[in-house]
């Protein structure tokens, strides 16, 4: 005997809150076996209504079904496959709007985590990238590239899948381990030019200030490093310690020319990809630091295997990266 669609939803709804089989069995009268088939159907397909009968179980999709559907996930990133599914007005499940969306090469995906860009950043990204399009490789071996970067203990910067079974869901190796470090943190600084780099900074919590910064970084290893290289150009971004006063002063002091960089743009800094490297080392590599001194052994021995071929390729990338921003009308780019 089918079961109306009335009672359907009626056992959805008892399901989700919180009865139990037994329970739900004896209020709608529908044997408990029924009731677990019906939640197991709805887990899975995101539907209590019944399927189609007939030959092909599923009305086929009309052309400006398939249209809304795609135009709906286009438009609700971030829907879950249900709420397509509800959307659709022909009766599918869960699996045909998957199938549709695979078909018109729309997957579901770990979104990109990239600043947010106001009109006025992408128009500063923009006059910035047109401005020094026209730079060749070799002027650009003339930026010091800086910047700073903080390391967490036990933190994972990405999502890790690996193959499984489902029995080894918490076998150790594949798991992604966790400490209780109560967000023990290590913030470095660095710098390279061509295919030079300066050794790596570690600042200290207590010393984050603007005149800290000035006689830890730029009085320190800052200055030592402009001694080894023809006269270059400070590449700095906009974090409040590099405007300070302070800092300002500085750099006037020692005629340090800056590159006047554009705000929330860390995809055209170099710099940043080297960050990347060191942390896929530290977080997911076979050295996975439990303590800040052993992060500093990990992080000075990553950053010296840098090579200076490696820091060229990345330095001779900024045009690649500055047309990328000027197609992008000044958008987010892939770097």
């Amino acid at each position: 005997m089918a079961i109306l669609d009335e009672i359907r939803a009626r056992i959805i709804g008892l399901s989700e809150g919180g009865n139990t089989g037994v329970q739900i069995a004896a209020i709608t009268g529908v044997s408990v076996r029924t009731v677990q088939r019906l939640v197991k159907t709805f887990k899975e397909d995101g539907t209590y209504k019944r399927k189609p009968c007939g030959g092909s179980h599923a009305k086929k999709l009309s052309e400006r079904d398939v249209n809304n559907i795609v135009r709906y996930a286009k438009t609700h990133r971030r829907s879950s496959v249900s709420e397509i599914t509800n959307m659709c007005r022909t009766q599918v499940n869960r699996r045909t709007i998957q199938r549709v969306l695979h078909k018109s090469g729309i997957f579901s995906r770990i979104a990109v985590k990239k600043p947010f860009l106001t009109s006025h950043h992408m128009s500063q990204r923009l006059a910035f990238a047109q401005k020094y399009h026209g730079w060749s490789p070799k002027e650009w071996e003339r930026i010091v590239w800086t910047d700073e970067s903080t390391f967490e203990i036990g933190k994972s910067s990405r999502q890790i899948h690996v193959w499984r079974s489902a029995y080894e869901r918490y076998s150790s190796s594949c798991i992604v381990p966790t400490f209780k470090s109560g967000r023990t943190s290590l913030m470095i600084w660095g710098a390279f030019a061509g295919g030079q780099k300066s050794q790596l900074v570690f600042m200290p919590k207590t010393q984050r200030s603007a005149k800290d910064f000035v006689e830890v970084v730029y009085d320190g290893e800052l200055i030592h490093f402009l001694s080894r290289l023809p006269k270059g150009v400070l590449m700095e971004d906009g974090a409040p310690v590099h405007r300070s006063k302070t800092c300002e002063e500085w750099r006037q002091t020692h005629q340090l020319e800056k590159l006047n960089w554009p705000a929330n743009s860390p995809d055209l800094n170099p710099i940043e990809n080297v960050w990347r490297m060191l942390k896929d080392v530290v977080q997911h590599g076979k050295e996975c630091p439990r303590n800040l001194e052993v992060m500093k052994v990990v992080l000075e021995k990553e950053w010296n295997l840098v090579s200076g071929t490696k820091l060229l390729q990345l330095c001779h990338s900024m045009p690649s990266r500055l047309q990328a921003v000027i197609d992008a009308n000044g958008g987010h780019t892939r770097w």
